[in-house]
């Protein structure tokens, strides 16, 4: 390794590093508070201060999110023993997960799929489900 080639290593894996770093450490400063848009106009969101205005109290907002929803062959064939009569259902497999995912502000999970108005309907490697597939993530 040519000196060059070491120093811009260092520098890159300093970075890497610093930049890691940063988002473990602890914030000890208070959030900062959004002012209101006008002294007169008292928002939803804004409570009565000692001085007679009004500070918006902050608001939070909830953000859930998964990988990869992807339907292999035995979640295929689970929404089938799940449904009843003809079809699949998928909803009983996501039900675990459905009170986090409504109370959430946005909710968003990674799609890899096609889905078609006829089959076949495929898992592994193609991954074609069913409209009913991406309607039960709801």
């Amino acid at each position: 390794m040519t000196k060059r080639t070491r120093h811009g290593a260092v520098a890159i894996t300093a970075a890497a590093l610093l930049t890691a770093g940063t988002g473990c450490a602890e914030q000890t400063a208070p959030p900062a508070r959004v002012a209101p848009a006008a002294p007169h106009q008292a928002s939803a969101h804004s409570t009565p201060s000692a001085a007679g205005g009004s500070v918006t109290a902050p608001r939070g907002f909830t953000l859930v999110a998964s990988g990869d929803v992807l339907p292999h062959a035995s979640i295929i064939r689970q929404a089938k023993a799940d449904a009843v009569g003809d079809g699949y259902d998928f909803r009983p497999m996501l039900a675990g997960v459905e009170p986090v995912v409504s109370r959430a502000d946005l909710a968003i999970c990674h799609m890899e799929t096609v889905y078609g108005d006829g089959g076949p309907y495929t898992g592994y490697p193609t991954f074609k489900p069913r409209a009913s597939y991406c309607a039960s993530l709801g």
